[in-house]
Order: structure tokens, then C-alpha cells, then sequence
């Protein structure tokens, strides 16, 4: 997981493009979970199935891309930290 990647150094050492591709399947699991209550909640509703269908994929895409824009952030975090960190002198 993302979190996972965070914490044990992956995000120093691995390439974003590395990471990405290490993060696409949880990426997609969280794309589908989106999609999944949004075609839960516009169905419930009662909206037409076109509607439905595009709701269901801008949901998934945009679950995809929100989990790929949490690890870009994170890792520039984490590196900005570990740069401040052997940076600075020690006090």
C-alpha cells in the first residue's frame, strides 16, 4: 500500500515511476470502491443509466487518480524531509 511504500524507505530509494506502477493495483481497488458507492447512491436515486455510467467512471478515475496524487505527495514529503534532514548541521 501507499502508506506501506511511505514508511519503509521505498519512497527514497524507488523511482516515482517505480512506485506508480507498484501502487497501480491498490489504486485501482480504491477506484473500484468509488465507483462501486456512487453507482450504489445514483442508482438508489433512480437516475438514468447513461448518467449512471459516466458517474460510475469519473468516480473510478477519480478514485485512481487521488490515490496516485496521495503518494505523489507523500513521497515529495518524505524526500523534502530527508533532504532538509541531512541538510542541516547537526545542533
Amino acid at each position: 500500500m501507499c502508506y506501506e511504500a511511505l514508511l519503509d524507505g521505498r519512497a527514497r530509494d524507488q523511482t516515482l515511476a517505480r512506485l506508480f506502477r507498484g501502487e497501480l493495483f491498490a489504486a485501482a481497488k480504491n477506484g473500484l470502491v468509488a465507483a462501486v458507492v456512487v453507482a450504489l447512491v445514483v442508482g438508489y436515486r433512480g437516475f438514468d443509466l447513461p448518467l449512471m455510467v459516466g458517474a460510475t467512471l469519473g468516480a473510478f478515475a477519480l478514485g485512481v487518480l487521488l490515490h496516485q496524487l496521495l503518494l505523489v505527495a507523500g513521497v515529495a514529503t518524505v524526500r523534502l524531509w530527508d533532504t532538509r534532514r541531512v541538510s542541516e548541521p547537526d545542533r
